[in-house]
């Protein structure tokens, strides 16, 4: 369920796609088992491991984390964003952490995932968020981030709470900053700022919140800025772009 412009990007940089059908990683073809074989057959690739691998993690909490809190100049409340290998969420709340161990690192999560309820509830999801192959692919079309199952790197998150977001909430908050803000967003993007909006109205005035903008809208031509595939799936944004941002629901907080 990749975007067409990220698969034509790969192949203009001259790299060969091998493209399998959506199914759950416990299924023998799932993409991460596959790619996982070839490494082992073929001795020219290397299987990275981006989920598993600890220096996902280390790089946020060396590079990225610092150098929030230096821009911040440590004026910082609260963080917030989506998660897909993890690495980024965790290195984050827990360099952060340690600077400010009174700050708030949640979750945001799009359809699908089972993360929300792993850290509202201690378990991986609940029975209307198993994975069914549905008209959108079984999970959303968020891309990059959900996932059922914990990874490595998201076990280091410390984490204070998770909220859900919808797929609704995502178009309007880009089509919303595109109008107001001058920022052409992909689809995570858009929900790590749904997420920022939902932990401001928890937290109050007068607080920082600080979350990532993680891809660019060019990636997403064919899907979150198609108004005929938007049309499709009923998710058209509303006709005249909000003035505010009544179009987040407050609900999910853990």
């Amino acid at each position: 369920n990749v975007s067409e412009e990220k698969v034509n990007f790969l192949k203009m940089l001259g790299a060969q796609l091998e493209i399998v059908p959506i199914v759950p990683m416990n299924v023998p073809r799932n993409f991460m088992h596959l790619a996982y074989e070839k490494s082992l057959r073929d001795p020219t690739c290397f299987y990275v491991d981006q989920f598993n691998n600890q220096n996902n993690f280390y790089a946020h909490y060396t590079s990225t984390a610092p150098e929030i809190w230096r821009q911040t100049r440590g004026k910082i409340d609260g963080i917030i964003l989506a998660s897909g290998t993890g690495g980024t969420l965790a290195g984050l709340s827990c360099f952060l952490k340690e600077k400010n161990p009174n700050l708030k690192a949640y979750l945001i999560d799009p359809p699908g995932s089972g993360l929300f309820h792993l850290v509202k509830q201690g378990v991986m999801f609940d029975q209307k968020d198993t994975l069914t192959v549905e008209k959108l692919g079984p999970r959303s079309f968020y891309e990059g981030i959900g996932i059922n199952r914990q990874t490595e790197n998201f076990a280091k998150a410390e984490l204070d709470g998770a909220y859900k977001g919808t797929e609704k909430e995502g178009v309007e908050m880009a089509y919303y900053l595109l109008q107001h803000d001058g920022l052409f967003l992909g689809s995570s993007s858009a929900l790590n700022c749904v997420g920022a909006v939902k932990l401001a109205k928890k937290l109050g005035p007068g607080h920082t919140i600080v979350t990532i903008l993680a891809d660019g809208g060019q990636r997403y031509m064919s899907k979150l800025y198609s108004a005929s595939w938007l049309q499709d799936h009923n998710l058209l944004p509303s006709s005249s772009p909000s003035s505010s941002l009544d179009f987040i629901n407050q609900e999910g907080d853990s």
